[in-house]
């Protein structure tokens, strides 16, 4: 097979073929390709198909996402509801995590591990349909698991709640073409799907995870009439519904299915309806899995050893949070880095005077959020909307240790009462109900922006009185 090298990209650098692609609107793309690192993987399409793994040194400035349309020079000219409509957008801020690294060489390795072990079988004589973005193609192979190669496509991102999973999961993918189209020759044409991610719903399954691998593929082919779904939804049986997951991982060439929540996944001792009938179906077909959760799944999905050591690696999304006996030292490494996260996020500041991150904030944040990512900007966002709430209007408060913990007391003592049992959240129990408690907290700040709002044009209204009866028609 003659392939044509992209020779403006150095693969020993990182650099990625798609770098002139927004891969986040753009999910399918047509195939261009790098050599391949390894000279034994030397002509192997899909992974040459693939970006090179970034360099070390460049990971952490690709994680690091700021806020693009904070301007400090505005604040002092904003109404208060505009102020607290961008105190809210700090929700987009994105800081590189501690596990970022594994995240990516773990998510690299596999999916060249998954290309490798398997093989290319065609036949010109057999017409295999596919859909992509609408439109009907007809493709003569598929991408078949090689039964004597050992699969090693296997790791988890596990962690409690709000440490940073399913935001560096975005990050990460958003370097990935989702699709990639490779053009052969003349009626030779390879789809190749290179990851689905897949949600788990609260007790789904093994029914609702293997139509719900359909759905995601529908989503990643732009199947607007739900093809695939639909056709692992009418097997009646698991077996048959897994078979049919099978045919469509070796037709579209899946290189790796994330599983999201992965805990959510209801985990009985039937055999076709275990987390080892999943692994079976892996280990035919060879794609990479990779299962994101808090660490309650890890006792759920890996009940023996044998499934320990068929899990492959665990990376453990809140060890930056695990400070030395539950306290605070100077001299720790993680200390330094709750620190420097909380001075990035203090960039970002709509006070009436720049704050400085002193020990006493750092103490403050730390005693309330125990240094998970999701907690810092929850609090950071109570802490500036209280600010400029009704009960600081006429003296604005000192922001210091002492108001961020009676802002954390009024607004956040729901997720105290979990996080001060630290024994128990540390062991990935995560904040119970935590997703009810910020809806709850976000449906309150929309209430403040609402009345901010109603502010200004009810201040309009009085100071303009004369202009409007003048304009009136009797």
């Amino acid at each position: 097979m003659n392939i044509k090298y992209d020779l403006n990209v150095d693969p020993k650098k990182g650099e990625s073929q798609y770098n002139d692609y927004d891969l986040e609107k753009n999910r399918i793309v047509p195939a261009r390709y790098v050599p391949a690192l390894l000279e034994s993987y030397r002509g192997n399409i899909f992974i040459e198909a693939l970006p090179p793994p970034r360099m070390k040194d460049d990971i952490c400035n690709e994680y690091f996402k700021p806020l693009l349309t904070y301007d400090e020079s505005k604040i002092p000219y904003m109404a208060r509801y505009e102020k607290l409509l961008n105190i809210k957008s700090i929700r987009n801020l994105r800081l590189p995590l501690p596990f970022c690294y594994d995240l990516e060489t773990e998510f690299n390795s596999a999916l060249v591990a998954s290309y490798s072990c398997r093989e290319l079988m065609e036949d010109q004589n057999t017409n295999l349909e596919c859909h992509v973005g609408g439109k009907n193609m007809v493709q003569h192979s598929i991408l078949a698991g090689n039964p004597a190669a050992s699969s090693t496509g296997y790791f988890s991102l596990l962690g409690i709640s709000g440490s940073g999973k399913s935001s560096m999961i975005q990050m990460l993918l958003s370097r990935y073409p989702q699709v990639i189209v490779h053009e052969l020759g003349p009626n030779h044409r390879e789809i190749q799907v290179v990851y689905l991610v897949v949600n788990c719903t609260a007790n789904s399954s093994f029914h609702a995870l293997y139509c719900a691998m359909g759905h995601a593929l529908d989503l990643a082919l732009k199947n607007i009439n739900g093809r695939c779904e639909r056709e692992i939804e009418k097997q009646r049986s698991i077996s048959k519904k897994a078979a049919q997951v099978e045919r469509f991982i070796e037709q579209y060439k899946i290189g790796a299915i994330i599983l999201d929540e992965v805990q959510e996944l209801s985990f009985d001792t039937t055999r076709e309806n275990s987390f080892n009938s999943l692994l079976t179906l892996v280990n035919n077909t060879k794609v990479a899995l990779i299962s994101v959760g808090t660490e309650e799944a890890y006792d759920k999905m890996y009940s023996s050893l044998r499934l320990c050591r068929r899990g492959g690696n665990n990376i453990c999304a809140h060890s930056y949070c695990n400070f030395r006996n539950g306290k605070i030292d100077r001299n720790d490494f993680n200390e330094r880095y709750f620190r420097t996260l909380l001075s990035l996020v203090f960039k970002y500041q709509w006070f009436d005077k720049r704050v400085e991150v002193s020990d006493d904030i750092v103490d403050a944040f730390y005693d309330a959020t125990r240094g998970i990512i999701d907690q810092i900007i929850y609090l950071y966002i109570w802490v500036s909307v209280e600010y400029l709430s009704d009960t600081y209007a006429d003296k604005k408060p000192v922001v210091d240790g002492d108001f961020i913990r009676k802002v954390a007391k009024k607004h956040c003592a729901k997720v105290k009462k979990y996080i001060d049992e630290l024994d128990l959240f540390m062991r990935g129990g995560g904040i119970v109900g935590f997703e009810e408690i910020r809806a709850e907290s976000e449906a309150k700040i929309d209430e403040m922006i609402r009345k901010a709002k109603n502010e200004v044009v009810t201040k309009q209204l009085v100071d303009n009185e004369d202009i409007f009866e003048d304009n009136m028609v009797t």
